[in-house]
């Protein structure tokens, strides 16, 4: 219920010279792409923790092949 004598469309209810709706459906489209930026840098830092564990998986892997002198300490029982 409007409570005042002031017309619907008064400048009034503009926001720097732009109907409110308008400014609505570009915050709401700006607020989508951020959304959409953030989900996908969030994807990229999982990948990134991914590479970053099979990474320090194999350096574990090579510095113990690294310690071994003789291949009597390889355990065979591992292999196939």
């Amino acid at each position: 219920m409007k409570d005042d004598g002031r017309p619907v469309d008064d400048p009034a209810n503009r926001v720097a010279g732009v109907v409110n709706r308008q400014e609505n459906r570009r915050a709401q489209a700006a607020d989508r792409r951020g959304r959409s930026q953030a989900e996908a840098k969030a994807r990229e830092m999982g990948e990134a923790a991914t590479t970053a564990r099979l990474a320090r998986e194999r350096a574990n892997a090579a510095h113990e092949l690294l310690a071994i002198v003789d291949f009597s300490e390889i355990d065979s029982s591992g292999l196939g």
